[in-house]
C-alpha cells in the first residue's frame, strides 16, 4: 500500500520542510517495518532471490538485501525468545528454533524474524493493541510509542531492546 505524504514548509522560511506523517506510521522510512519484513521473509525463509521478494513492493534488489542484513543484525534471537517467554510463559516461545545462531547471514535474518514473530505475537496476546502485521512491524512499533525510540537502517546508531517491551508490561509478571 502506498501513502502519499505532503512536504509541508513553515511560514517563516527558517526551519527545514518536514514531512508530517499519520502516529501509525513508523518514522523515518520509505518502507514500513511490515513491508521489510515481508521482503527479508521471502528471502531468508522463502529463498527467493533479491529481485523476487522486492519486486511485489516495488522495491530495489539492493533494498532487499540492506534489509534482510538489517533485520539479520537487528537483536539477539535468544533476548527475543527470552522476552517472549517473560510476556507469555504458556507460549511455546522458541520451540521448533535453533538454540545456535547460524553463521550464514540469511538463516540469521530468517531466526531473528521467527522471534520477532513470537515476541509480537506475546505483545498481541498480551493486550497490546498493535497496528504493524508483522513481528518486526509490532516489537519495533511498540518500543517507538513507548520509548520514542526509533531503530534505523543503521543498526549501530539504535538497537532493538526487548526489554523495552517487558519494562513497559511492569516485567511481565
Amino acid at each position: 500500500m502506498e501513502v502519499w505524504l505532503p512536504r509541508v514548509r513553515c511560514r517563516s522560511g527558517t526551519c527545514p520542510d518536514f514531512v508530517v506523517r499519520p502516529s501509525e506510521l513508523y518514522p523515518r522510512r520509505q518502507y514500513q517495518l511490515d513491508t521489510v519484513a515481508s521482503v527479508a521473509a521471502a528471502m531468508a525463509i522463502g529463498g527467493q532471490s533479491a529481485a523476487q521478494a522486492a519486486a511485489p513492493a516495488t522495491a530495489s534488489p539492493t533494498s532487499a538485501r540492506r534489509w534482510t542484513r538489517w533485520v539479520a543484525q537487528l537483536a539477539e534471537p535468544g533476548a527475543l525468545i527470552a522476552a517472549t517467554r517473560k510476556i507469555d510463559p504458556d507460549a511455546p516461545a522458541g520451540a521448533g528454533l535453533s538454540v545456535t545462531v547460524p553463521s550464514g547471514l540469511w538463516s540469521r535474518a530468517a531466526l531473528v524474524l521467527c522471534a520477532l514473530e513470537e515476541l509480537g505475537l506475546a505483545l498481541v496476546r498480551r493486550g497490546v493493541e498493535l497496528v504493524s502485521r508483522t513481528g518486526l512491524g509490532r516489537v519495533l512499533e511498540w518500543q517507538h510509542r513507548l520509548h520514542r525510540v526509533v531503530v534505523g537502517l543503521v543498526v549501530e546508531r539504535r538497537h532493538l531492546s526487548p526489554a523495552m517491551a517487558l519494562e513497559a508490561l511492569g516485567g511481565a509478571g
